[in-house]
Parts: C-alpha cells; structure tokens; sequence
C-alpha cells in the first residue's frame, strides 16, 4: 500500500512538471493605423468571397487579425487571402494580391512596414505582441 501511495504520488509530480513546463500562452496583434484624411474599408477576400471587412474612421487603429495560442508567437499569415481592398472614401480603391507579397501589406514579417509598438515576453506570464500597418498619403501614392 506504501507503494502504491508512493508510485501515485511521484506519477502525480511527474504529471505536474509536465504539465508546468508547457508553453505559457502568446498572443499577436496586427493593427491597420489610418493616417490619412478619409476613412476607409479594408476587405479581405478568399476565393472572389469577401470574408473580412474592417472599417476604421480618420486618425485610428482597428485589429485586422489577433490570434493567440500557446508556445511561440503567432504570425500574421495572409497566405489564404487571395486580395486586399484597402478603398478610400472617394473611390479610391488599392488593391494587393498574394502574387506580389513583397513591400505591401501582405509582407507581415517585414518590420519597415508592419512596425513593432510594442513587445513584452516573459518567461512564465507568456508574450504579447502588436504590430501595426500604417496607411497614409505614401501609402496612397505608390
């Protein structure tokens, strides 16, 4: 019986290392921050199918994507996003495919364009990270 008890309790401590050693939980962000004069609709679209609308007024920040799990950082992927219609209030429509995923808003790893606000990794509570697009009259120009 002392065995058993004995067997249990070390099983139980094994179980509880395991279990405390896990990945804590990592969260993202990636922010679209419109600077320009006009408000504007971003769609995101899958196969000719819009499945993402976001509308952010002048001078805000609205969350396109915010994924959390547990172990590493998550990473914005648009891989599955066919297009992006970034459309302007008068008209103005900018459209990015994943053909091109270089210097636009499909390059989400590069820190020039999707910018770290800020970034916070500890080692027991987990990591929180934002990333954010900026879209202004450069933006528009190109």
């Amino acid at each position: 019986n002392i065995m058993k008890n004995t067997i249990y309790v070390l099983i139980s401590f094994i179980m509880l290392i395991i279990l405390a050693s896990c990945d804590p939980k990592s969260c993202v962000e990636y922010v679209i921050d419109n600077k320009l004069t006009t408000n504007i609709d971003i769609i995101l679209y899958q196969g000719a199918v819009a499945y993402k609308s976001v509308y952010i007024p002048v001078n805000s920040k609205k969350e396109l994507i915010a994924s959390c799990g547990m172990g590493g950082g998550g990473r914005l992927t648009l891989e599955d996003t066919d297009s992006i219609h970034i459309i302007l209030e008068d008209g103005i429509i900018l459209k990015y495919t994943n053909a091109q995923p270089n210097n636009n808003i499909y390059d989400t790893e590069n820190r020039d364009i999707w910018v770290e606000e800020y970034g916070k990794e500890t080692r027991w509570q987990g990591s929180e990270y934002r990333f954010v697009f900026t879209i202004d009259e450069s933006t528009v120009g190109d």
